[in-house]
């Protein structure tokens, strides 16, 4: 079995498919306009993402995974729940216009780039005449085993040393990434796994998913192999496929919800070896922490402090969508008038 990644998304599929899509969202009772904008994204984000090399090229994924989390799939959930796009939001027109510009500029940054990128990859050039691939592995992975408990030392407080610290936080998944890059390019594609792959993503997966209780800690190391594997085009044998479906199966249907509901235990707790004990106590009580979060209904409750872009609490869907966000700075920014580069800086 390989993983297919596309390297180019047919226009004409593309334009079908946002056809529809904005065809249901009129008969939904969204604007014309509003849906005339979405499906000028849908046709920019597509030409982007193919002038960029598709999923094979750092700029390709970012505009692929861009343009799906930020605006396309709640779109597609706003059809499937039966709501108008443009519902829900301060300032509709606007935003859904600063989304279509945002992604014209990306396309013109695109056209640009192609005259500056390398027509070879980087990580393709020299990897046989030498280790420096496994030793950047190694050398990530280092970091990214110190960098908390440096924060353990500085603190994390904002404006500190370990605040600043913290944000360097994604050495060890880049240091996975290289590691199973190496791992499948020096064996020629006859082995995946490696010694740095397999303790990294057991630290991810044990200090960050069950004793930090976060769910994207528990998916980074799943989500890094497929990634790896389908952008190398890794050829995944009947054995190798049944233990990663094994591993997903144990950490969506046991992890992810013990995630979820052992943070309500954990966090805020005063001291760490107090949050551990709860941890380890709840790590050996899986079956009933998939009763509590069963009986607790949706996986995630957004703060009632938050926009909602569904009308209805549609719990992890309004995760998977940045435009009611964007909306609320957007009119705020409208209302308010130019509030200069300081919340950047």
């Amino acid at each position: 079995m390989r993983i297919p990644f596309p390297e180019r998304i047919t226009p004409w599929h593309a334009g079908v498919f946002g056809v529809v899509l904005c065809t249901l969202e009129v008969l939904q009772g969204t604007h014309l306009l509003f849906a005339l904008c979405v499906f000028v994204y849908i046709m920019l984000a597509t030409i982007a993402f193919n002038l960029a090399g598709g999923m094979y090229r750092a700029s390709g994924a970012y505009i692929f995974a861009s343009a799906i989390l930020g605006l396309l799939l709640s779109q597609v959930a706003k059809v499937l729940t039966g709501e108008a796009a443009d519902s829900n939001l301060r300032a509709p027109m606007l935003s859904i216009l600063v989304y279509m510009v945002g992604m014209w500029s990306v396309l013109l940054a695109i056209v640009i780039s192609r005259k500056f990128i390398p027509k070879v990859p980087l990580l393709e050039r020299n990897v046989d005449a030498s280790g420096d691939i496994r030793q950047v592995a190694i050398g990530c992975f280092a970091v990214g085993v110190a960098l908390p408990f440096l924060g353990l030392i500085f603190g994390n407080a904002p404006g500190t040393i370990g605040s600043a610290l913290n944000q360097f936080q994604q050495f060890l998944p880049l240091g996975l990434m290289l590691a199973l890059y190496d791992r499948i390019h020096s064996t020629k594609g006859r082995s995946s796994l490696n010694l740095i792959f397999i303790l990294g993503s057991l630290y991810m997966i044990a200090l960050g998913g069950i004793m930090a209780t976060s769910k994207q800690a528990l998916i980074t190391p799943l989500a890094i192999y497929a990634v790896v594997c389908g952008a190398l085009r890794f050829k995944l044998k009947p054995a190798g496929l049944a233990a990663v479906t094994l591993c997903s199966f144990f950490i969506f249907y046991y992890l992810v919800p013990y995630a979820q509901v052992v943070r309500n235990f954990t966090r805020g707790v005063d001291t760490g070896a107090e949050s551990r004990a709860l941890s380890i106590y709840w790590l050996q009580h899986l079956d009933e922490v998939r009763e509590m979060n069963d009986v607790s209904g949706d996986e995630v409750v957004i703060s009632a402090n938050m926009p909602h872009y569904y009308s209805e609490n549609r719990g992890f869907l309004e995760r998977l969508g940045m435009l009611s966000m964007d909306d609320l700075m957007i009119d705020t920014a409208q209302v308010d008038g130019f509030y200069g580069y300081q919340p950047t800086i």
